[in-house]
């Protein structure tokens, strides 16, 4: 039998392009490498053509996207297994290159590109249109039945993605701010998620890990799985920038959406296993918690304060736990450190001594070194070494409730001189010597400060550090708010007055329920008894609506405030959010549109400006320079509704706002009621929306509310009599 160093697995079922991607895979692939194609429930069509590499287990019924794939990964005889969607292509080589960089316990992706496999041709005119749902008519003619496809298959330059991660929920997110610090750069660089289309690890490692868990579900949340599952167990997730992919997302259209039914609720129960397993840390391979996972990549999009405390928690447990019970002898494995990357063997000289494995990562040491366990100090629930310096690191500090850079000569060298909190004398004898062989050098990683010094250094200090090193969206360097009195916060609801009067009877109640004592001030075109009001005498459109939120920006007072719609139910929770930079609007992501017709509850990925929340100065720059630029006629009323998009400096309307944005989720989703008289367009379909609409889900029910589709008077009469949280 002819060696196999690869298999590529290639799970299908009901896909268009698998002919295709097959094909693409042996043009491209160069090294001892097979491709096995699992037909789950379906024979392809068009048939495969017949290939010594090519091999096909089909199942006449379908078995789920998870066990094809797992039955795939049996028959594979080969040390590595690269996981990949039907609908792909690959660059020349990609085999050879990532063999080439692998190591045994990482999970390897390559850069993905975005995918243009065909347009839609109009037969009677010749209109191109970008691949989508098939069309039902001709935007320049009257045709409306005659298109046909014509396959392109190639792999767009831009974006490409090589940073992924999740939120607190989790939901998969791209981790474009990763991409602009120092670690995002190189040929080899570590991502938090992956997208879950593509990923390669040993053969050995996925049936260790079980990366392909059926009790997630047949599809859903893989990505997830298989980066926390390598982290955890003290592996390594990359992308390697030396090769790619092209990678179609799906469009939604009957002709190619997703190939099996996942209701909301099946998506849902992937997501609450996920989180049960490693936010909970009960994951059996797992010698990391979850929370030095987020430690590492901090600061994440789609993770508050609070969501990442509650991890944290569980994390010092999971910690705690280990180092009562883990006692070891001899040589142990420690855990890699999330500042230097990796740890070195170490062995304890004696038998039977014990030693917290919190307190087992000491690849800071350069070179032999031999110290003493009463060195081994912890700090909270983590460890550190008295007298021994790593590497100089140039990091922040904090004084007298400010936040300033501490560079090499302020002590930024220096040993640390922290007392010890907890003692360990019951779990390591003082005079057992701990010895570290070899030599190590620490590789560059972002400095973080210990959460629990953090929050006792300062009184009251509620915000987020990291080094001086990170750049771009999300970096709170130098710019986060110590605090020293509680923030306040307000409300600014604003309405036309065109909304149903249950509709605004069942957000008015939400809100009074849900605003935590938080002032509101309302606006409106007519007297309403509602919170603070003002009543503007405007003709309802763009530029009325940017004058009622300015009006109520300015007559509030309070450190920060939300952006409430008349037409929008909030959760307490989401008013639990506090902004940590004062130059950035925050998005809540977290949303559902429902649909009152028929209560069809929708979600993508968008920001919205009924989620926003901000420091009220900037609001008030951002929203007074609106009405100007409505008023003056340079821009116009329906574009630009949410600051801090990239198209405004794109567009030239940074006289608008220079501020960027970064995003959140709160735990219980805001529902967003779409009625005959909202001010944008309802629209339901992906194609409607310009660019990539990511995240897209449709939803029968939606967590914590209930059942909205064909129910939504009963679900908004539940809201009004207070039956939903």
């Amino acid at each position: 039998m002819a060696r196999v160093d690869l298999s590529v697995i290639v799970p299908s079922r009901q896909e268009m392009f698998l002919k295709r991607t097959v094909e693409d895979l042996l043009k491209n692939m160069r090294g001892e490498t097979e491709i096995i194609v699992g037909l789950d429930g379906a024979w392809a069509d068009p048939p495969l053509d017949d290939h010594p590499k090519v091999h096909i287990i089909h199942h006449s019924k379908s078995i789920g996207q998870r066990a094809i794939t797992n039955e795939c990964a049996k028959y594979s005889k080969a040390k590595y297994l690269m996981k990949l969607d039907a609908h792909c292509c690959v660059a020349e080589n990609f085999d050879v290159q990532m063999m080439a960089d692998m190591q045994d316990n990482w999970t390897m992706v390559p850069l993905m590109k975005n995918f243009h496999v065909f347009n839609w041709i109009c037969k009677k005119c010749g209109d191109i249109r970008y691949q989508g749902p098939t069309p039902t008519s001709c935007p320049k003619c009257d045709n409306t039945n005659d298109f046909y496809r014509e396959i392109i298959w190639f792999a767009k330059n831009n974006p490409q993605s090589t940073a992924y991660c999740f939120d607190s929920e989790p939901h998969f997110q791209y981790f474009r701010e990763f991409k602009n610090r120092p670690e995002g750069k190189g040929d080899i660089t570590e991502t938090m998620s992956l997208q879950g289309s593509c990923f390669m690890v040993t053969r050995d490692k996925y049936f260790e890990l079980n990366l392909s868990d059926e009790t997630f579900g047949s599809w859903g949340s893989q990505g997830i799985e298989v980066s926390v599952k390598t982290w955890l167990s003290g592996g390594r997730v990359v992308c390697n920038h030396k090769t790619w992919y092209g990678h179609l997302f799906r469009t939604q259209g009957l002709d190619f959406g997703f190939p099996y039914d996942i209701s909301g609720r099946q998506v849902e129960r992937a997501k609450k296993h996920a989180r049960d397993l490693f936010y909970n840390n009960k994951f059996p391979k797992q010698i990391l918690p979850s929370s030095w996972l987020l430690d590492r990549f901090w600061p994440i999009p789609g993770w508050s304060n609070e969501a990442r405390a509650k991890v944290t928690e569980a994390g010092a447990m999971f910690m705690n736990l280990r180092n009562k019970v883990h006692g070891v002898l001899g040589v142990v494995s420690p855990i890699p450190s999330p500042v230097t990357d990796h740890a070195p063997p170490v062995s304890i000289d004696g038998a039977g001594q014990k030693m917290p494995v919190s307190a087992m990562g000491l690849s800071g040491l350069s070179g032999s070194s031999t110290i003493s366990a009463k060195d081994i100090l912890p700090i909270g629930d983590k460890s550190m070494v008295s007298g021994v310096a790593t590497k100089s690191v140039v990091t922040d500090m904090i004084k007298n409730g400010d936040v300033f850079p501490l560079s090499i000569g302020n002590g930024a060298d220096k040993p640390s001189v922290h007392k010890t909190v907890n003692p360990i004398s019951d779990l390591v004898d003082s005079d057992t010597t701990i010895t570290t062989a070899g030599s190590t050098t620490p590789n560059p990683a972002p400095i973080f400060f210990d959460s629990d010094l953090r929050e006792k250094a300062v009184n009251g200090f509620r915000g987020r550090l990291v080094d001086n090193q990170h750049t771009g969206v999300g970096d709170f360097h130098n710019t986060t708010i110590p605090q020293n009195k509680p923030l306040s916060k307000g409300l600014v609801f604003y309405t036309d007055n065109r909304v149903s009067p249950d509709i605004l009877n069942a957000v008015k109640i939400r809100l009074e329920a849900s605003s935590n004592g938080h002032r509101l001030v309302t606006v409106s075109l007519k007297p309403l008894d509602f919170g603070e009001n003002i009543v503007l005498n405007l003709r309802r459109g763009h530029l009325a609506m940017a004058k009622q939120q300015l009006a109520g920006l300015e007559a509030l007072d309070t450190d920060i405030v939300f952006m409430v719609e008349h037409d929008c139910l909030y959760p307490a929770c989401h008013f639990d959010f506090t902004p940590p930079r004062k130059d950035v609007f925050y998005y809540n992501l977290n949303w559902f549109k429902v649909r009152v017709s028929d209560g069809q509850a929708l979600h993508f990925k968008a920001k919205q400006v009924s989620g926003l929340c901000a420091y009220r100065d900037i609001l008030i720059e951002y929203f007074s320079n609106r009405v100007k630029g409505i008023e003056s006629g340079e821009i116009g009323g329906r574009r630009h509704f949410e600051p801090g998009g990239r198209h405004y400096r794109e567009e030239g309307y940074n006289k608008l706002t220079n501020h960027t944005f970064d995003t959140w989720f709160s735990e219980i989703p805001y529902v967003d009621i779409r009625h005959e008289t909202t001010v944008t367009r309802n629209i339901f379909d992906p194609s409607g929306y310009r660019g990539q609409v990511t995240d897209w889900t449709m939803a029968d029910e939606i967590k914590f509310w209930g059942r909205t589709k064909n129910n939504f008077p009963q679900f908004l009469a539940k809201v009004i009599s207070g039956e939903v949280p």
